[in-house]
């Protein structure tokens, strides 16, 4: 975990024009890739957005059916112990569903980049079993993720 002083300011504000949202999720996307740093590859990128597991369920619907309109796109939904995740494959499907999840999701989530050697065909059990090791910051996991936590639209954690 990085400490407060150390983490950029990130702040996703309600009035936002499309060129704030797409500037701000440039920043977020740009924050998770320094978070992995020199360890990026040419491994598929996965990209897992974990809302809060309370009850949000119909800001959760709202972004997932906000991302089906605005893409033709179904998100691969992921089921894990403590909750439930969304993941897309590419850094444009990144952007798009940034400005989604903050104007339609719930309030608190978090975001984690993940270079692991898994992708979108790869078994729910594998998908779940990295949510965990990433959220648990495990180190087994050998720094193949980054991960920014929000809450109420402020960036409070870098793993």
């Amino acid at each position: 975990m990085v400490v407060s002083s150390n983490i950029p300011t990130i702040s996703w504000e309600e009035n936002f024009s499309y060129d704030d949202e797409r500037r701000v999720a440039t920043l977020i996307l740009e924050a998770l890739r320094s978070a992995r740093g020199e360890r990026i590859s040419d491994e598929p990128m996965l990209f897992f957005f974990i809302p809060t597991p309370l009850a949000y369920d119909k800001a959760e619907l709202e972004m997932v059916e906000g991302y089906h309109k605005a893409t033709g796109e179904q998100l691969r939904h992921i089921a894990f112990p403590r909750g439930k995740a969304y993941v897309v494959a590419s850094p444009d499907q990144f952007l798009q569903l940034v400005p989604l999840t903050f104007k339609l999701g719930p309030p608190e989530l978090t975001f984690i980049l993940s270079q692991c050697g898994l992708d979108l065909s790869s078994s729910e059990q594998s998908l779940s079993d990295h949510i965990v090791d990433a959220l648990a910051k495990d180190s087994s996991a050998d720094g193949c993720y980054a991960g920014l936590h929000f809450d109420s639209g402020d960036l409070v954690e870098l793993f």
